[in-house]
């Protein structure tokens, strides 16, 4: 993870913390961990479920965390506590090489057509998108200006809704749509957490349930499918399902 390198920040600090994970942070950078149970984030690591429980129940938001090469040092009261790891496994979340054909894409427009998005969606993003999104000016760079930090929470839904339409963009190799994003974001323009998530796509990083989904098309395997949208599904309160949206609009779009 490019986030943790030679050249990584020496202190950081716990920016938030959920039922299956945490954030922390160094100026602009965001590392997710998680537990073994988890799926691998594009911006994070897994840890043994046991050192991540122990850990987690005495993480408080704020507290400073020193990292050093082979661990991380957590100050929390009452206890520090070491996270060190003797071997680092390192997996490739690169979507770079992946290659779909139009009949893939054709495929996958048809089986995420099958969601109900205005149902299990952030309704004022549904709203939203009716409004800034009409088919004759689909792309148009100023309706996505609009959306970016639109929402409530720590990854609003109007960014999950871009950051699929940007995968759909890497999967159709829209590299102008894809720049023209990317130079909308700024320091002030949304969360800390979705600009995280923006970073790790502009690096061709996509979580690791999205390969699993981009695999179960090129092998047109039905049940792996549903299970990786499933999967994806579950992030957070709507997440998970307005950027499979921003992924089937940009798409169907694209070829219908």
């Amino acid at each position: 993870m490019e986030a943790l390198n030679s050249q990584s920040h020496k202190f950081w600090t716990v920016h938030s913390i959920f039922d299956n994970g945490f954030n922390l942070q160094s100026m602009s950078q965001i590392i997710y961990i998680s537990s073994y149970k988890q799926s691998l984030s594009a911006h994070g690591l897994l840890i043994s479920t046991d050192s991540f429980e122990s850990i987690k129940k005495y993480l408080r938001i704020g507290n400073r965390v020193q990292y050093q090469e082979d661990f991380f040092r957590f100050f929390t009261h009452p206890f520090t506590f070491d996270l060190k790891w003797d071997d680092k496994h390192i997996i490739d979340l690169s979507i770079k090489h992946i290659s779909m054909s139009e009949d893939d894409l054709i495929f996958l427009i048809d089986h995420l057509a099958e969601v109900d998005y205005k149902k299990q969606c952030d309704p004022a993003l549904v709203q939203k998108i009716t409004l800034n999104f009409p088919n004759s000016q689909a792309f148009c760079v100023q309706s996505v200006q609009d959306m970016i930090g639109m929402g409530q929470g720590l990854t609003p839904s109007g960014d999950d809704f871009i950051q699929g339409m940007l995968v759909g963009a890497m999967l159709t190799k829209n590299i102008s749509f894809i720049k023209a994003v990317k130079n909308l974001i700024n320091q002030d323009s949304t969360t800390d957490i979705a600009k995280a998530y923006y970073d790790s796509l502009f690096q061709r990083q996509i979580n690791e349930p999205w390969h699993q989904l981009f695999r179960a098309v090129a092998k047109r395997n039905q049940k792996k499918l549903q299970e990786a949208v499933n999967n994806i599904q579950s992030y957070g309160a709507s997440s998970g399902y307005d950027m499979l949206y921003g992924v089937y609009y940009y798409l169907n779009q694209t070829f219908y």
